[in-house]
């Protein structure tokens, strides 16, 4: 009973993985398609600090 389940948990993971990973494509196929320039390491690291922040406040419902 429990391998079936951890069997579809798994399947589920993966089917969202490979949804994710197939819409992050996307997203840099249209930038590269409009001629915007992708993101420097520096705007990478501040978007990942932007977004780890927001997303603790959602969870924990307050300011950091």
């Amino acid at each position: 009973m429990l391998t079936v389940f951890f069997a579809i948990t798994t399947l589920i993971c993966a089917i969202n993985w490979l949804l994710r990973y197939i819409n992050t494509a996307v997203l840099f196929w249209y930038l590269q398609e409009k001629q915007i320039p992708l993101p420097t390491d520096e705007e990478m690291r501040r978007g990942s600090d932007f977004v780890v922040r927001h997303l603790m406040q959602d969870i924990f419902h307050k300011k950091l």
